[in-house]
């Protein structure tokens, strides 16, 4: 699972489910911000994935600053260094450039496109073209 910004709050609500329904998959979850700031419902997030011997919490902050020991980056970065994605699924939320850079990337290591499960987040007051033809 891969979110930034507001996009953890969808994958927040899935990671709740499976772990009341003490799902055995493993799961990573990859939350990006631009600084600590922005990351939010981290103790929520910890406390979940510690419940579970099989999932994984990794917050990655842009502008770190002294304090942070936390991955550095982009979630680019820190998914590269996973290496070979071949046999995951991959569940996207955030903004569009971050999702259609990490849906590139994921392909890349092996997640099957079929297996990228995703929803771009467009900022309020961001008008969109349509798709529909007049």
């Amino acid at each position: 699972m891969v979110a930034g910004g507001s996009g953890m709050a969808p994958l927040l609500s899935m990671l709740t489910e499976l772990t009341q329904k003490k799902d055995r998959r493993p799961v990573t979850v990859i939350f990006g911000a631009r600084t600590r700031e922005e990351l939010y419902h981290m103790d929520r997030l910890k406390g979940l994935c510690d419940l579970s011997a099989q999932a994984e919490f990794v917050p990655v902050v842009e502008e770190a600053g002294h304090a942070w020991s936390g991955e550095t980056g982009r979630v680019t970065d820190a998914i590269a260094r996973m290496g070979n994605l071949r046999g995951y699924d991959a569940y996207l939320c955030g903004p569009p450039p971050m999702v259609d850079a990490v849906r590139e990337l994921v392909v890349q290591l092996g997640v099957r496109e079929a297996n990228v499960y995703f929803d771009a987040f467009v900022p309020t007051g961001v008008v969109q073209p349509s798709l529909t033809t007049g």
